[in-house]
């Protein structure tokens, strides 16, 4: 009865368990859905609401309004007299400060997450196609195989709000970029970090032999730039 009963509590902390949210994963989009039906909300934007903000543009001006980061999209939106509108010419835009975060454009919206005087580190989210799935005989689907090509989806909006043909497999992703004053923002990888600390490279050696960092992981990034601060 006793071995019942630690059965029981065991299957109830399972059930409790916090469910891994989809976005995170792969994600099939059946044919004839549309992709936006399978991001709640929640999962599209960075913050809950639209939050003052301030535009800044590579020439100096700059804008206020009301913003929010549309990971589905990879765009920056803002309230515009109660429309909502994504920012156009984006390549024109230097940065967009949201309270106490900032976001920089280079080639997608990348939010600092760690700043010192000559260094930063970044984060860029959004959502990549990875896979299409064709229909085939006897409504069998096939894979076409990853498509490098996409970095992501379409930015334009009317395209999550239409019904796909085809299966297609899209994933969010989550990108790390390290800026220094001298190479601006790359990618954050070690071929990348020595390159960009030259005469320093045999300890950063040392200390990525040491921590085994996982340049996927955000903690470890955030204790590699407190290192890098200092050398």
């Amino acid at each position: 009865m006793r071995n019942i009963a630690v059965w029981i509590c065991s299957a109830l902390a399972l059930l409790l368990l916090p469910k891994p949210c989809l976005s995170q994963q792969a994600i099939t989009i059946k044919a004839g859905t549309k992709i936006i039906d399978y991001f709640p909300l929640r999962e599209r934007y960075r913050y809950p609401s639209f939050i003052d903000g301030i535009a800044v543009f590579t020439g100096g001006t700059y804008t206020e309004s009301r913003f929010n980061y549309n990971i589905l999209y990879g765009a920056m939106e803002f309230i515009q007299k109660g429309d909502t509108l994504s920012i156009a010419n984006a390549d024109k835009i230097k940065m967009v400060i949201l309270e106490t975060d900032t976001f920089y454009f280079d080639k997608g919206y990348l939010e600092v997450i760690f700043s010192d005087r000559r260094l930063k580190l970044a984060l860029k989210q959004y959502v990549k196609l990875v896979d299409t799935k064709k229909m085939g005989a006897y409504g069998m689907t096939s894979s076409t195989g990853s498509i490098s090509s996409y970095n992501s989806i379409s930015s334009v909006a009317g395209y999550y709000k239409l019904t796909v043909s085809d299966d297609i497999v899209v994933r969010k992703e989550k990108e790390y970029y390290l800026y220094t004053t001298e190479n601006g923002f790359q990618p954050f990888r070690k071929n990348n970090l020595l390159q960009s600390f030259p005469g320093k490279e045999n300890e950063i050696k040392q200390y990525l032999k040491q921590y085994k960092v996982d340049y996927s992981k955000e903690s470890d990034l955030l204790d590699l730039m407190k290192f890098l601060v200092n050398i």
